[in-house]
């Protein structure tokens, strides 16, 4: 049994990021941290005046057309980097995580480039982490070109 590892499931909405954090939950004893509804509890925690009543509905596009476009065309309206403060919100739940199971599958349209990025720079060095692109039910690992259906990863994070 593997230990002390991270896996984060990245892709587009709809292409199997949370039936593969599931199988790892299910059949591994993995920790399932689902990155969409960390968010929009941030949103509803720290910054209540971006909540709406369908924010779990279009969280990408809240993303992208708030934050996002926010931070670059108005600077000057945030207290505080609300990218950085997101980033960092994530990072922490995971680290919580991490304290109560050390076998965690985080999956999310918002586990973006940058962000996985940023939670793989604060893991502990001793951490086993692996980025996992889900497209159409099928998987690459670690950018390695090939895919697998999800039963090949849960046997090979088993």
């Amino acid at each position: 049994m593997r230990k002390d590892c991270v896996l984060l499931v990245f892709g587009d909405p709809g292409e199997g990021k949370s039936y593969l954090a599931k199988e790892l939950a299910s059949h591994c004893g993995y920790s399932h941290v689902a990155v969409d509804s960390v968010y929009v509890h941030f949103i509803k925690q720290r910054h209540p005046e971006l909540d709406f009543k369908w924010i779990s509905r279009f969280i990408l596009e809240q993303y992208q057309g708030v934050l996002e476009a926010g931070v670059k065309s108005h600077p000057d309206w945030w207290a505080r980097d609300p990218i950085n403060e997101w980033q960092d919100y994530l990072t922490e739940r995971l680290l919580d995580t991490l304290r109560g199971c050390p076998r965690v599958a985080v999956e999310g349209s918002l586990l973006l480039d940058d962000t996985r990025a940023f939670i793989r720079a604060r893991l502990p060095s001793e951490m086993e982490a692996h980025e996992i692109r889900a497209i159409q039910r099928q998987y690459e690992v670690d950018g390695g070109g090939k895919t697998v259906d999800a039963r090949e990863v849960v046997q090979r994070f088993g």
